[in-house]
């Protein structure tokens, strides 16, 4: 950004972006805001060191693992009580969930988790 500032004339077309980690950090973060009340907090932080860090977006990797790992065993308990064979199946499970449940956050982290390893496939 520096040489863009200093040479405005030779770079007026370039438009920096942050990078593909930057963007997944910043989206984890937002995730860890989500559901930072909610009692998966304390079901992460007795597995796994260092979770508020993690929920504000740092340690990224470690972050994707613990989140895809609470959402395998969310996923597992819809597994075994509903007859899920595709994807359209799921996200009428999940809509069924949501409906039920006054918060939902549980639906959000899986749709959260899912487009970010969407994200992650994509980069």
């Amino acid at each position: 950004m520096n040489i863009v500032w200093a040479y405005p004339e030779q770079f007026d077309d370039v438009v920096l972006r942050l990078g593909g980690m930057h963007t997944l950090m910043s989206f984890i973060g937002c995730v860890g805001t989500r559901i930072a009340e909610s009692r998966l907090y304390e079901i992460m932080e007795s597995t796994f060191g260092g979770v508020s860090k993690m929920l504000n977006g740092k340690k990224f990797p470690q972050n994707m693992r613990a989140l895809r790992l609470v959402v395998e065993e969310l996923l597992r308990l819809l597994f075994n009580t509903e007859d899920v064979t595709s994807y359209h199946d799921l996200k009428r499970v999940l809509g069924d969930v949501a409906l039920e449940s006054r918060t939902a956050k549980v639906n959000c982290l899986i749709r959260a988790v899912f487009i970010m390893m969407a994200y992650v496939r994509a980069e």
